[in-house]
This record gives C-alpha cells, sequence and structure tokens, in this order.
C-alpha cells in the first residue's frame, strides 16, 4: 500500500459519494478489469449506513456468546481466515449469531505489538460484522472483480471488511485505529483466500505509480530508449462500476457522477438488468456490479491522464491480439518487447491493453483480444 496515495484520497473524497476502486486485472469475457483506479467517473449520491453508538465518541463492542474453537472446526464449518506469516498468540472462537444455523468465526492474533481480531460470516451480502460501535469520521467502500470493501475509521477504532459473493461470506479484520495498517492486514489475508484486493480509489494518472495494473492507451513511440533502459509514457484510464443495491435503488431526482460531472436523473429505465439514464447513459450488470456500457459491450473509459514510467528489466510483453493464428497468444522476454511493440499493426488501447506496475516499473504489458 502507498500512504501518500491513501491519505491523499481520504482527505479529499466527498464524504456524500460511495466510490469504487478498480481491481487488478484479471481477463473477463470481452472486456477488461484494471486495477489500482477508481470509479470516480459514476458515483452516486448516497449516505454511507453506518452503525453508530450515539451520544459517545468512544468506540463500544457488541458482546455476543463466545466459545473457544480451533481452526479445524473452522475448517469443518466451511470458514477459512488465514493469518498474517508473522501473527502470533492465535485464539479461536465461535460466536453465536442469533440464528439457529448460523455461527460467526472469529480468530484473534498479535502482529507487531498491536492486537487484532477477524472475523468471518456466512452471509447473503455485504454487512458489518466488526462488532464495533463508533462515530466513524470516514466511512468508504469500494469493490473489485472478487471482493467489496469497506472500512470504517474515527479517531479511537477502524476496521476494514470484505466480502466475496462467490463464497457469499463477509470477513472482517479489525484492531488498532490505523487504517493504513488495517488495509496491508486485509490485504495479506485477501490473497491468502485465494482473491484479488482491489486497492483504494486513485485520484488522477499520478496515483498509478503504486503497484497495481492499469488500462493504458500507447503507441509504440511513446516507448523510448534512455540511459539505462526504457521508459514507457501512458495515459491511465478508468471506468465506471456500481455496487448493485446503491443502482437498483436509483429514482428520478437522485443526483449522480457521469464522467466526474454531476447529472440529475430525470428519467430512469430498467430492462432486463439494464439500466438507461436519461435516456443516454446505459449500465449493465456484470460478475455481482454494475458497469458503463458503450459500443461492443464496451465499459465507456475515461482518461485519468498520462505518466512516465521506467520498464523493468524483467518486464515481458504478453500478446493475445492475434488469435486466430496464435491461439495461446505470444510472449516476449525484455530484449525482444521493444521490437515487438514497434512491429506491431494491432493500436494498443484502454480496451484491450493492461500494464502492471510494481516498485514504480513497469513488469508486465499484456494485450488482449477484443472481438
Amino acid at each position: 500500500m502507498n500512504e501518500t496515495r491513501f491519505q491523499k484520497w481520504m482527505n479529499s473524497v466527498d464524504d456524500d459519494l460511495l466510490e469504487e476502486a478498480q481491481q487488478p486485472m484479471k481477463k473477463k469475457r470481452s472486456w477488461l478489469y484494471s486495477a489500482g483506479a477508481i470509479a470516480a467517473c459514476l458515483a452516486v449520491a448516497v449516505t454511507a449506513v453506518t452503525m453508530t453508538h450515539r451520544g459517545t465518541d468512544q468506540p463500544t463492542m457488541i458482546t455476543n456468546p463466545m466459545h473457544e474453537s480451533s481452526a479445524a472446526e473452522f475448517q469443518r464449518l466451511g470458514y477459512s481466515i488465514p493469518l498474517p506469516d508473522s501473527a502470533s498468540g492465535t485464539s479461536y472462537y465461535l460466536i453465536d449469531t442469533g440464528a439457529s444455523d448460523k455461527q460467526m468465526a472469529e480468530v484473534n492474533f498479535e502482529q507487531g505489538g498491536q492486537t487484532y481480531h477477524c472475523r468471518a460470516l456466512k452471509a447473503e451480502q455485504p454487512q458489518d460484522i466488526s462488532g464495533i460501535y463508533a462515530d466513524w469520521t470516514e466511512s468508504l467502500d469500494w469493490s473489485g472483480e472478487d471482493v467489496s470493501v469497506q472500512l470504517r475509521k474515527s479517531e479511537d477504532a477502524a476496521w476494514v471488511g470484505w466480502y466475496a459473493p462467490e463464497a457469499e461470506t463477509q470477513w472482517c479484520v479489525a484492531g488498532g485505529s490505523d487504517a493504513q495498517v488495517l488495509l496491508d492486514t486485509a490485504q495479506t489475508i485477501v490473497e491468502k483466500l485465494g482473491y484479488v484486493m482491489p486497492l483504494y480509489p486513485m485520484d488522477s494518472a499520478e496515483d498509478a505509480f503504486a503497484d497495481g495494473g492499469y488500462s493504458v492507451d500507447f503507441t509504440a513511440a511513446d516507448l523510448v530508449k534512455t540511459g539505462g533502459g526504457y521508459s514507457l509514457t501512458a495515459k491511465i484510464c478508468d471506468y465506471d462500476r456500481y455496487e448493485l443495491e446503491d443502482i437498483q435503488s436509483l429514482k428520478e431526482g437522485d443526483q449522480i457522477q457521469v464522467c466526474r460531472k454531476p447529472v440529475t436523473i430525470e428519467s430512469i429505465r430498467r430492462d432486463n438488468g439494464t439500466v438507461i439514464i436519461n435516456g443516454g447513459v446505459e449500465l449493465i450488470e456484470d460478475d455481482g456490479l454494475y458497469r458503463t456500457n458503450a459500443m461492443n459491450d464496451q465499459p465507456i473509459y475515461y482518461d485519468l491522464g498520462t505518466i512516465t514510467l521506467p520498464v523493468s528489466t524483467d518486464c515481458t510483453f504478453e500478446d493475445h491480439a492475434d488469435l486466430e493464428h496464435e491461439p495461446d497468444g505470444l510472449v516476449y522476454e525484455y530484449e525482444d518487447v521493444p521490437a515487438a511493440i514497434q512491429a506491431s499493426e494491432t493500436p494498443f488501447n484502454c480496451y484491450n491493453t493492461v500494464i502492471t506496475v510494481r516498485q514504480e516499473q513497469v513488469v508486465q504489458i499484456i494485450r488482449y483480444w477484443i472481438p
């Protein structure tokens, strides 16, 4: 995680807008997900709902009957809570939820001198299982392809949760009030679970220096020879996506943002899962989210700006643009990447190209086939 980027976003985000982050790249049908960027282009004006304990600024915990348990029993009940490698002093519990057939799993552990608790609950939708009542000063929600993420923060407490629709499970990690540390801890657990942790939203193209995958536009001329190797200048692009419940609850009179411009909903029509706003903005459902939809089933991308990054000496170019002649794609190692890009007759654009950034260097370029 990049602390400067996180703090910049936390200080600038509009509290009335529920924003969603773009997730690390995975090939999905004929359109692309890319990570590290936000769906700020289309943001629903809503008020985040949090559990608040009125009349006090101090966080309090919900008390539920708890029973000592074990990792083996968690597994038997279908729960998995893999901990960071540095975790110690672990203890396992099952918590009665009031439902006769449902218990919540909790594991307590220590890391870096701080005590944490991580919970998991079988659920049909995202929910707050932190057990903490507080006056949250920050309430942020964003989504990726694998999980949706929730962050709540006050002066004295914080928690980070994530929900995986495929597993129908909500997780939550809490402990202390350092949201940055909790995000790092949550990312470790999410990745150990086998999911991709969506990054929190970008504010501008400059945030693409952070580790992640990004949809880009560039030409062969943008790959330039330098004294130490090569640099790539690319336009960073993003598109809109939303939680299902936010779009399903939209009505006339609500305000949204379309490509960072406020738009009042004058008309809204729903047709077989497609939502059409003001007769022109079309949203479709895909993988548990809504996204914008343009021609050829492609998202509506927008430009976040341009950055220049050095190309790592370990960089590869994976090309799937010509499935007719190369059904398995072609992979070029670093020394062959410049020539392959120069010789390409297929453009590199946000609809088919994603770069992966690690430690402020381009470590991979992938171009996908788009029908």
